[in-house]
């Protein structure tokens, strides 16, 4: 083909490495978009051009990042490989997750059948690792630049966007609860009954903690025995009052929907029987049931959760009051704590059931500045974005110096209160102040939650 073949080739083969160019450049921008709605990147770059209908940001961001990989690293080829190994290890972990996936769905789920499963993705697997140690052996330089690049994305993860990752991951469980089974969770709820004129509202608020394809609910009466031996033949009606109290519990939770484990035992000491049981089955969450909090269940509760490490949720209500009913919920916020996980968690499965909207409150100084003022607006927007994704709440920042009074007010108006309860360690008294005097003095219904340790 003489002069014009040899340009021809050449024309052909830039062409095919723009495109080349374009598609990843198209694949990894389109990456960061996705991990930014995620929380795991910045959230700037999960923004989309109203006018483009385009991730600008990120394919900026993606193309500076390439620029500056070649600066850095003047070998195209090792550049080339380097960005090959990434993908091949995000390709590699791609069949991994299919796999997973579908071993964890119900067969009525999957959309289609997949022939010699899981041959193919194994085998998918097997040669992007392959070729990405035979690339890595044969470019070392490569393999050290991907290295690096994965730590580095590991300790600004971890440090950076891991928590507020890991609240919307929670959120997003809550509301769509098959996730939690394509994760491979079965998380365990242990609901203590002592009146069985509570059993409605507290298993309601147990299939909010378990999810419902995945999550179990287990529900405990403790007999209380005296200190002399006890004989059950011959003194039935302490077992025969347990056994009522499960049934009654058992009978509100087929009326939801909810199929629980039921487990009677034999203490002198009940509190110290419910640890027992809650260690012996690694429960994720515990639900304790008050009608008032007053200093004896005070003292219960924080010997409770200073010997567990599983979550702990403290319910207070009438034996009127239903979750289904709930259409205004009040959330007081101090700041983003180590609730923020299992807040997201139970207010997504609750939005979930009941649809309500999630007012959060937050109470600045009265000489707070307008600057100040508007930087806890947006904080405050920020945490309520993550922790409610479908739009159903309003934040509400409140200029006073009395934060309990204001909470009190808005509490009022709210059909469910969920405050938090800083775990400080064994010898620290849990409840605060604020916490236990706003308990005190509020009549709605309150949910007071307590991270696992």
């Amino acid at each position: 083909m003489g002069t014009y073949g040899y340009w021809l080739v050449i024309i052909a083969g830039i062409l095919s490495m723009l495109s080349a160019l374009y598609a990843n450049l198209l694949g990894a921008s389109h990456i960061a978009f996705s991990m930014a709605r995620d929380r795991t990147l910045p959230r700037q770059m999960g923004e989309v051009d109203k006018g483009l209908g385009t991730p600008i940001k990120a394919v900026v961001v993606t193309a500076a990042l390439l620029v500056l990989t070649i600066i850095i690293v003047p070998d195209i080829a090792v550049a080339g490989a380097a960005s090959s190994l990434i993908f091949l290890i995000s390709f590699a972990l791609a069949h991994w997750i299919s796999i997973l996936s579908r071993k964890r769905s119900k067969p009525e789920d999957l959309p289609f059948k997949a022939p010699f499963f899981p041959v193919i993705p194994v085998v998918g697997i097997v040669a992007c690792m392959g070729i990405a140690i035979f690339e890595g052996i044969k470019v070392p330089l490569a393999g050290v630049i991907t290295l690096v690049w994965l730590v580095i994305g590991g300790v600004l993860y971890y440090i950076l966007f891991g928590r507020r990752a890991r609240v919307v991951d929670a959120s997003a469980e809550g509301y769509d609860p098959k996730l939690v089974s394509l994760r491979g969770k079965s998380p365990l709820v242990l609901v203590p009954i002592v009146n069985p004129s509570h059993a409605v509202p507290m298993v309601a608020v147990a299939s909010a903690l378990a999810p419902p394809i995945t999550g179990k609910v287990l529900l405990l009466s403790v007999v209380r025995t005296p200190e002399e031996e006890w004989d059950p033949e011959k003194h039935p009606e302490k077992l025969n009052n347990a056994q009522r109290v499960l049934k009654e519990s058992l009978s509100a939770s087929f009326g939801i929907g909810l199929n629980p484990e039921a487990l009677t035992t034999v203490a002198h000491e009940p509190w110290e029987e419910i640890i027992r049981v809650s260690r012996l089955h690694r429960c994720e969450s515990m639900l304790l049931g008050l009608t008032n909090l007053n200093e004896k269940s005070e003292e219960r509760i924080e010997h409770v959760m200073n010997r567990v490490d599983s979550d702990v949720v403290v319910l207070r209500t009438t034996d009127m009051w239903r979750l289904s009913e709930v259409k205004k919920i009040l959330v007081p916020v101090r700041g983003a704590g180590v609730q923020d996980e299992l807040l997201a968690r139970l207010l997504g499965s609750i939005c979930r059931k009941t649809n309500a909207e999630v007012t959060f409150l937050k109470i600045v100084p009265e000489d707070a500045t307008w600057q100040k003022t508007d930087k806890s607006r947006k904080a405050l927007f920020q945490i309520a974005e993550d922790q409610v994704p479908n739009g159903q709440f309003k934040v509400v920042v409140v200029k006073s110096n009395n934060v309990s009074e204001e909470i009190i007010s808005h509490a009022e108006e709210s059909d469910l209160m969920i405050v938090g309860l800083q775990r400080f360690g064994r010898r620290r008294k849990e409840f605060g102040k604020l916490p236990l005097y706003i308990a005190q003095q509020t009549k709605c219904p309150l949910l007071m939650i307590s991270r696992g340790r």
